[in-house]
């Protein structure tokens, strides 16, 4: 289920942002989840995505929020195929942005399948020049599940983090809580990716024992947790996509995760 916190305000535009399909006969529309992580704004207002001109969002997207919201499996929105235009606004707003244009490079892949479901983080701060509001792209390739295990994928928006720890950050997950082990399934995280891979790490799941902790710590070093999250209630072969990301004024990193269920 996602947790989300508060609402952030945000005029974002995403203006001149190619997403080429490729011509692979496989039909259907692009479809799109989209998570408000854009930090450092403070006049509260939710946000409008608008994709060729036309708003896809039926609510307005808050911060730390996913559009759609939280099903199972995974809720998208479906978009034309081909080369769109996305803009983001304050929500009620479709004037001139606050920012002009992004456009390639980006770190997103530029080539959108019909058919194909991807998530777009908006991360970045709404008023710093050196991390402004960025778009952030990832195919959600879901994997083949097996009996016996579970499933996550980590996405770090976190500016604060990438800043401290500019070697990146180490995820391990462990069955049982029992501390910190002694590799971590995703290693050396940097802003704007997602690890491991675009895939998902898998984790042994014992339904005798369910419950199951994430620890993220600074890469190479494992002797304090940064973040701590716990879950008691996973099913087995579940599929889980978290994200790390700022507090809404952007002064320091949230100790927990934008947690959402992909496959259930």
């Amino acid at each position: 289920m996602l947790r989300s916190l508060k609402t952030v305000s945000v005029i974002f535009a995403l203006t001149a942002l190619s997403l080429i399909t490729a011509s692979c006969g496989s039909g259907g529309s692009t479809q799109i989840r989209v998570v408000d992580a854009l930090s450092n704004n403070t006049n509260n207002i939710d946000l409008d995505v608008y994709i060729n001109g036309s708003k896809i969002n039926g609510t307005p997207l808050g911060f730390g929020q996913v559009y759609p919201g939280q099903k199972t499996p995974a809720a998208y929105v479906g978009v034309p195929s081909g080369s769109d235009t996305i803009e983001v606004f304050d929500t009620g707003g479709t004037t001139t942005p606050i920012i002009g244009s992004i456009s390639s490079p980006l770190p997103l892949p530029q080539n959108l399948s019909g058919g194909t479901q991807y998530t777009l983080v908006l991360g970045g701060s709404y008023n710093n020049t050196v991390n402004p509001p960025t778009p952030f792209l990832f195919p959600d390739t879901l994997p083949t599940t097996t009996t016996g295990n579970v499933y996550f994928r980590v996405i770090d928006a976190s500016i604060y983090l990438s800043r401290v720890y500019s070697d990146g950050l180490d995820i391990y997950f462990e069955q049982g809580a029992p501390g910190i082990g002694g590799t971590p399934q995703i290693s050396a995280l940097t802003y704007g990716t997602t690890g491991p891979g675009t895939n998902y790490v898998s984790v042994t799941y014992n339904s005798g024992s369910p419950e199951i902790t994430a620890y993220v710590t600074a890469h190479g070093n494992k002797s304090q947790s940064l973040i701590t999250f716990t879950w008691d209630s996973l099913s087995n072969e579940e599929v889980t996509t978290l994200v790390i990301y700022d507090q809404q004024n952007g002064s320091f990193y949230f100790p927990t995760m934008l947690d959402y269920t992909d496959l259930n």
